[in-house]
């Protein structure tokens, strides 16, 4: 099975890239390096009604070098939908200790949309 080298999800055989990441996947995951944080608590940031505004965001907070995920729903995954549809939900999650800063960026951001 396929896994992405990011997120470390697993995919079935046939798909070529991870769809929340957008990483070609690989055949083995790497061991995590020894000391690497692990258990950081990401939580949702928010839910999006397409996968456009979640990039949108997602770009803004890696420019302030505050790491995220974006999680799909089925079918926005499976079809590699971006603009949405009836029913499609996009979640952002953030580290825990950064949801304030994280917000307020992507507040800034959205304000005016």
């Amino acid at each position: 099975m396929p896994f992405c080298p990011q997120c470390r999800c697993e995919y079935v055989e046939g798909v070529a890239e991870c769809s929340d990441c957008q990483r070609p996947l690989v055949r083995e995951l790497e061991e995590e390096p020894e000391g690497r944080e692990s258990g950081v608590g990401f939580v949702l940031l928010h839910t999006f009604p397409s996968l456009v505004y979640a990039e949108m965001v997602k770009e803004a907070l890696e420019n302030s070098r505050i790491p995220c995920l974006i999680k799909s729903d089925m079918l926005t995954s499976a079809y590699g939908l971006k603009g949405g549809g009836v029913g499609s939900r996009v979640r952002v999650y953030v580290p825990q200790d950064r949801v304030e800063e994280s917000a307020e960026i992507m507040n800034q951001m959205l304000d005016h949309i």
